[in-house]
């Protein structure tokens, strides 16, 4: 899998949860768009940490920025 594609799945993880990818959702929402990845989690979870970690290093106005890049619509951020 390309890493531009997990990179695009941890930025909407990390803008929907106030900036911190969660590598667990990441996996869950691979696997859900692309079901046959599931049989090479071993070799995807390395990968998806190392992005996830560079995601989450990001301030909240970076990983945003990124995202639209990435073609994603901008979210509006959750009221608590």
């Amino acid at each position: 899998m390309e890493e531009n594609q997990i990179r695009r799945l941890a930025l909407m993880n990390a803008v929907e949860h106030r900036g911190r990818a969660d590598v667990n959702s990441v996996l869950g929402k691979i696997i859900a768009e692309h079901p046959r990845e599931k049989g090479e989690i071993k070799t995807l979870l390395p990968q998806i940490q190392k992005v996830v970690e560079g995601v989450n290093a990001m301030d909240g106005g970076e990983q945003s920025r990124l995202l639209e890049s990435y073609g994603a619509p901008k979210k509006e951020k959750r009221k608590e």
